[in-house]
């Protein structure tokens, strides 16, 4: 019974070693493209990606939340009212929606 049980676990050992690399080299890879896309957001201003006009970040919003509408100055993507965020903004020359979470 017993060298049952070792020979079954000495066959899964390797499985969930295995497991256990692809968990950490995935999650490492997706917590470095998270990263790298929120560091788009440390600067200033965001290009758009379609005219190239770079777009401030922080200034003068209005909240387009259900029940809000609050006008806010700070950065574009956090109303300090109702707490809502948003996941873009339009570029002020050509009116395309610029993605504050990155583009995938």
């Amino acid at each position: 019974m017993k060298l049952k049980r070792f020979l079954a676990l000495a066959f899964a050992f390797p499985l969930f070693v295995i497991y256990g690399v692809l968990a950490v080299v995935t999650g490492s890879i997706s917590l470095i493209g998270r990263m790298r896309r929120q560091a788009r957001l440390l600067g200033s201003t965001l290009p758009c990606p379609s005219c190239g006009t770079a777009n401030e970040l922080h200034g003068r919003w209005h909240c387009r939340a259900p029940g809000c509408g609050a006008t806010y100055h700070g950065f574009v993507g956090a109303c300090r009212l109702c707490g809502s965020s948003a996941s873009f903004f339009p570029c002020r020359a050509c009116g395309v929606s610029i993605p504050l979470g990155g583009q995938r």
